[in-house]
Order: structure tokens, then sequence, then C-alpha cells
């Protein structure tokens, strides 16, 4: 009696056992569980917003700004001030004093 019936369930296990290996043969032999993490990545990966590379953007700002300088400065003609600084960004004459104007004075 008792070993027909360990015969049975023996059977039994080995048939799960070749069930479980062909299942993860079917799937390459691939972790269910790291699949289910990867997939679940790639969907929050496509939820997220795209940031551009930042260095790629600074250079691009200083190509932009170097090439409108030099087309400004090809249409101002020469030899004339315009009494701000011009391209350089700095404060002439004229506008430090209006500026110094604007404070408050102590006595």
């Amino acid at each position: 009696m008792g070993c027909t019936g360990s015969k049975s369930n023996s059977s039994k296990t080995y048939r799960q056992e070749a069930d479980a290996y062909a299942q993860r043969k079917e799937n390459g032999f691939k972790d269910p569980g790291l699949q289910q993490v990867m997939a679940s990545a790639k969907r929050h990966k496509k939820q997220l917003r795209h940031v551009p590379d930042p260095d790629l953007q600074r250079k691009e700002k200083r190509a932009k700004l170097k090439a409108n300088t030099t087309k400004q400065r090809a249409q101002q003609p020469h030899g004339t001030n315009s009494g701000d600084a011009g391209l350089t960004g700095g404060l002439t004459q004229d506008t430090l004093q209006r500026q110094r104007n604007k404070l408050k004075h102590v006595r």
C-alpha cells in the first residue's frame, strides 16, 4: 500500500517539475520576476519627461549668442557710441550716473 502511493506522488512531482522546466525553456530560462520588473521599468521610462543634455544646450546657447553678437556688430556703424555698453553688457558713464542718481542719499 505505501509503495504504490509514493510512486504516484513522485510521478506527479516529476510531471510538475517537467512542466515547470518546459515553461522555463519556452521563456528562454529568464527569471519571471526580473522580466516583470524590466517591463515595469520600460513603462515608467516612457512616462518620464525627456530632458536634453545640459552641456549640449549650453554649447548651443553660446554659439547662438556668438552669432547674434557678430551679426549686431556687423549692423552697427563703426565709431558710434549709443550710450549703453553695447555688446559687452557693462555700464557706461551715462548709465552709471543714472543708477547712482536713483539711490537714496544718506546724510
